[in-house]
C-alpha cells in the first residue's frame, strides 16, 4: 500500500502583543452553525516538537467581524462542551490507530 505524505493545514495567529505563531488544524467541528477549530502549536522540525506542549491544543470559533472572518475565544461553558466533543473524537482516533 502506498503511503501518502502528510501536509498539515497551518494557520498563523497573532496574539494580543502582536506576535505571530503558527498553529496546525487538528480538527474542525460545526455545532449550531458555528465552526470550532482545534489547533495545536506547530513546529517545523522534530526537535521543536519535542520541546513544545505536545498534546495541548486550543479551541477557537470562527466568527465574522466587520465583514471579515476572525477567530474568537469561547465562553467557559462553551469551551467545556466543545472541548469534550474534541476529546472524544481524538480518543476514538487513537483507538482506531491501535486497532490497525
Amino acid at each position: 500500500m502506498e503511503e501518502k505524505e502528510y501536509t498539515p493545514d497551518i494557520i498563523p495567529l497573532t496574539d494580543e502583543e502582536g506576535n505571530v505563531k503558527d498553529y496546525e488544524v487538528l480538527d474542525i467541528i460545526e455545532e449550531k452553525g458555528v465552526l470550532y477549530y482545534a489547533l495545536a502549536p506547530y513546529a517545523k522540525n522534530p526537535a521543536e516538537l519535542l520541546e513544545s506542549d505536545r498534546g495541548i491544543y486550543v479551541i477557537l470559533k470562527l466568527t465574522e467581524k466587520d465583514g471579515n472572518d476572525v477567530f474568537d475565544n469561547l465562553e467557559e461553558e462553551e469551551e467545556e462542551r466543545i472541548g469534550a466533543i474534541f476529546d472524544e473524537r481524538f480518543a476514538s482516533w487513537e483507538d482506531d490507530e491501535e486497532e490497525e
